[in-house]
């Protein structure tokens, strides 16, 4: 069985702790042996609305980044399909 694990924070590399949970669980699931795949702003180009303090914050804080919310989803469905 495979699953696709849609994230919208996933870790970057082992010091990097935001998505932590989701990897948590990601692991766990994967211990069972399910075969997971994880699409995250980690695998995709983010244009900057993720990480660092979180899309709502990011957004908040860099409101003209709304305007490459629309090439953000569609770069997520993209590395979606394509898991």
């Amino acid at each position: 069985m495979k699953i696709i694990a849609l994230a919208t924070s996933y870790p970057r590399d082992a010091s990097d702790v935001a998505g932590r949970f989701v990897a948590d669980a990601v692991e766990a699931v994967r211990a069972q042996g399910v075969d997971v795949e994880v699409v995250s702003p980690a695998t995709f180009p983010h244009f900057g609305i993720a990480y660092g303090g979180g899309i709502a914050q990011n957004l908040r804080t860099a409101p003209w980044k709304l305007a490459l919310v629309p090439a953000f989803v569609a770069a997520d469905a993209r590395a979606a399909r394509a898991a």
